[in-house]
């Protein structure tokens, strides 16, 4: 029989990861609620490149420490290891690992025993959307973890992007950007991938996939109320603008009222636009994943709208969305990480 002790270093480690408004808390959510899972709020860890190189690490620790860590991707997380009173990590445990530690494994090694002991679990799942920036060098570097990809329609993440600021260009190219990253580490037997519209429509059988996935033992229905456990994630959104913008929360009945929503709020110019929205010529990507938000949709095998043709009109209206996106982008860095600038990844191409 094999024991915990002949499992891979990082076998109670799950990763969790999609582009935002894709459904990753609902997910901790349920998940969380299996007396062997402990998660909490976003750590904002495994989502910094720097975590994988130990000697990169260090040299950025005092930047990151004062939240000045470097842009990972298109979204800007210029704050490292979050909620650490959640967590209970202090900037002094963080700096005796790094002191102690020979490499970035024996760093992360650390960092899981110390979660699974805060936690009070038997396996740690982390859910920083994010995370999608780092699957490939996770699933390389951490023998055992694992990874889930959560994937939800482009047009609906849209339409919800959409409700907290994003414009039509913004939204479309942060679900593209994501989801490609995400998609480089399909293939490593680490990575499982899932969608929104399955969980939705059937939380327990969703769950009871991913469950396996990560090792646990036989699941709890996905319906049934929370355990009051240590390690059971329940985010408190009652103050903050997110549920108010999605007229939903997390701990709301699951329903699938959201799919397919972009059919009554986008217009045939939206979507015409968005399936333009292609990854830039200086993006870096796998061989054989898409470049285009319409090529994008199709590779996930969700249905294209019927007789879709290209909108005629002026495309100057399209340089404008992209540089309301621009500065929007740029107003966040500067207020956060005046050391850095926006990386360009995205543009619309012309039919």
């Amino acid at each position: 029989m094999k024991s915990a002790a002949d499992d891979p270093p990082f076998a109670r480690l799950g990763l969790l990861g999609g582009c935002g408004s894709s459904g990753t808390t609902l997910l901790v959510h349920l998940l969380s609620r299996h007396e062997e899972i402990g998660s909490g709020p976003e750590f904002n860890c495994f989502n910094h490149p720097e975590v994988y190189d130990l000697p990169t690490l260090r040299r950025a620790w005092p930047a990151m420490r004062r939240g000045r860590a470097r842009p990972a991707g298109y979204i800007d997380v210029p704050v490292f290891m979050t909620h650490r009173e959640h967590y209970g990590v202090e900037d002094q445990l963080i700096e005796r690992w790094l002191a102690e530690s020979a490499s970035a494994t024996e760093f992360i090694t650390a960092l899981k025993d110390h979660l699974h002991s805060a936690l009070d679990c038997h396996i740690v799942l982390e859910k920083s959307p994010t995370n999608v920036y780092c699957f490939r060098q996770a699933s390389e570097t951490l023998d055992g973890a694992r990874i889930v990809h959560l994937v939800r329609d482009g047009r609906d993440v849209v339409v919800s992007l959409m409700r907290r600021g994003f414009n039509l260009f913004g939204a479309g190219s942060r679900w593209l950007y994501d989801t490609v990253r995400g998609l480089e580490a399909r293939g490593s037997p680490a990575y499982l991938e899932a969608k929104y519209e399955d969980l939705v429509s059937d939380p327990d059988a969703t769950c009871e996939q991913l469950l396996r996935h990560f090792g646990a033992g036989q699941p709890r229905a996905a319906l049934e109320g929370s355990t009051g456990r240590r390690g059971e994630y329940n985010e408190q959104w009652m103050n903050r603008a997110e549920p108010r913008a999605w007229n939903q929360r997390p701990s709301d009945p699951i329903s699938n009222r959201s799919v397919g929503q972009f059919r009554e709020k986008l217009s045939p110019r939206d979507l015409d636009r968005l399936d333009r929205i292609s990854l830039h010529r200086s993006v870096h990507g796998a061989d054989g994943l898409p470049r285009t938000f319409g090529d994008l949709i199709r590779f996930l095998g969700y249905p294209t709208e019927p007789n879709l043709a290209p909108v005629e009109g002026d495309y100057s209206g399209e340089l404008r969305l992209e540089i309301e996106d621009y500065l929007r982008r740029l107003k966040r860095l500067q207020n956060r990480n005046e050391l850095a600038l926006p990386g360009r990844f995205t543009r619309f191409s012309r039919p």
